[in-house]
């Protein structure tokens, strides 16, 4: 049923999001196509090809808008420490999210690791394909 009587905006977008996983035969007609549009909007994968954006800030848009990605520095509000009633914007640097070291290290991970280098070598080659 793609009918939706919640209470709230965020809601009505977490049903839609999760009943778009479920539309299997949408998602193959897709194919990698999302991705592949995706790649192109924030100026390609050097993998084939330079990297054609001029404008660093209109990629960083892109990524840091609609998917809320922060690949280079976080921004945050928070309460300000010398002054409880006032807040203060926060900018730091961000992070790979990669594990540390060990994790890498550790035999037990190498199943997920071994299906992570898979799926970036698939990637990569669905995107020289395009």
């Amino acid at each position: 049923n793609g009918t939706f009587n919640s209470s709230s905006d965020a809601e009505k977008k977490a049903q839609f999001y999760y009943l778009s996983c479920l539309n299997e035969q949408r998602i193959e007609e897709l194919g990698a196509q999302p991705l592949i549009d995706l790649i192109a909007k924030t100026g390609g994968w050097n993998i084939t090809e330079p990297w054609d954006k001029d404008n660093f800030m209109d990629v960083l848009k892109t990524v840091s808008g609609p998917y809320r990605a922060q690949p280079f520095f976080t921004v945050g509000v928070s309460v300000d420490p010398k002054n409880s009633n006032s807040n203060v914007i926060q900018v730091d640097q961000s992070g790979l999210f990669l594990p540390s070291r060990d994790y890498y290290l550790n035999k037990t991970n190498e199943k997920v690791i071994k299906n992570g280098l898979n799926l970036f070598i698939w990637a990569g080659s669905v995107y020289i394909e395009h």
